[in-house]
């Protein structure tokens, strides 16, 4: 039996208990940036096919099977470089394992791959999967698209890539690594300027959010609504006003979790249970919904507050329930 042969039968066999690995590495990923208060646009896991895993034991030329080291991998995407620098930071602490810092490897004049690995062997104490490995990839959103398309137009070894080619690939290298620095740069910017204070609010109360199970959210609703209710505390600055939502969502942290759970599982209750922007309105119901409601009718359903009201266990005056 060829090694390709022996590669594809076994792994036929050992697919799914490795699927089970990679599929607690991926819940455990989400736990560790939950808890460290890390957004990331997206966590995936990939498990190889059997015919990927039988057709690089012929391009790669190995021997046997067991050379195969990236069966299961899973990658996380986040916004801007210190995102990347904390998601390692925090996955390296509760997992251990290797780090290859691709970025560190590239001479000061080269411009290409950028990535951070974290290649694991089993998970943690557990001896169920001591005998399995899993790559970690952390990278933003710019370096993700920089990577996948040079992954297909590369030649990948089979032949050296044009120059030209080669060059321009680098120079998008170039572009893209500059773009996340300036990001980064207006970003903080941004959220220093005393006309965006909605938007630092939400950068804020965002961290908490994530921390009691929260996941993706359309941000641009975020904003409309915290910009919204700004007028619900007058006299206070952003930092005055994330802290009441902040404070608000902490003495809730016996029950709110599992409200958000049920809400990102089953879709059981108000959309805005999968919004930030909910710290902000449970501080306000519980203690302004009379400025609450008249702000919220002016822009948004009041039905919709019924409903939030109703998932958080208020009632309101004026309201239905």
């Amino acid at each position: 039996m060829s090694v390709a042969s022996e590669a594809l039968a076994k792994w036929e066999v050992e697919e799914p208990r490795h699927r089970e690995y990679g599929q607690a590495i991926e819940a455990d990923v989400n736990t560790v940036l939950q808890t460290e208060r890390i957004a990331a646009e997206r966590v995936s896991l990939r498990i190889k096919d059997p015919d990927s895993i039988a057709k690089k034991v012929l391009r790669k030329g190995y021997g046997a099977y067991s050379q195969v080291t990236d069966k299961v991998g899973v990658r996380v995407v986040v916004r801007v470089p210190s995102d990347v620098d904390r998601a390692v930071r925090a996955l390296h602490e509760n997992f251990g394992g290797v780090v290859d810092d691709k970025r560190k490897a590239l001479d000061v004049d080269t411009f290409s791959y950028r990535s951070v690995h974290i290649q694991l062997t089993g998970r943690g104490g557990s001896p169920e999967f001591s005998d399995l490995e899993c790559e970690l990839q952390v990278r933003t959103v710019t370096e993700d698209a920089w990577a996948n398309m040079s992954h297909f137009l590369s030649y990948k070894g089979v032949r050296e890539t044009p120059y030209l080619h080669g060059r321009s690939l680098a120079a998008l290298a170039a572009v893209l690594e500059l773009a996340d620095m300036r990001y980064e740069e207006i970003f903080q910017e941004i959220i220093k300027d005393p006309n965006y204070e909605p938007l630092r609010v939400l950068s804020e109360v965002e961290g908490t959010f994530l921390s009691l199970g929260g996941g993706s959210y359309d941000r641009v609703l975020s904003q409309e609504v915290i910009e919204t209710l700004f007028p619900a505390f007058p006299g206070l600055d952003a930092d005055a006003i994330s802290g009441k939502a902040v404070e608000w969502a902490e003495s809730s942290r016996s029950w709110l979790p599992e409200r958000l759970r049920q809400r990102r599982d089953n879709r059981v209750g108000s959309v805005f249970l999968n919004q930030p922007e909910i710290l902000l309105v449970g501080h306000l119901l519980s203690s302004k919904s009379s400025v609450l409601l008249p702000l919220w009718s002016g822009a948004f359903d009041v039905d919709e507050l019924e409903r939030i009201a109703e998932d958080l266990s208020y009632a309101v005056p004026g309201l239905g329930n």
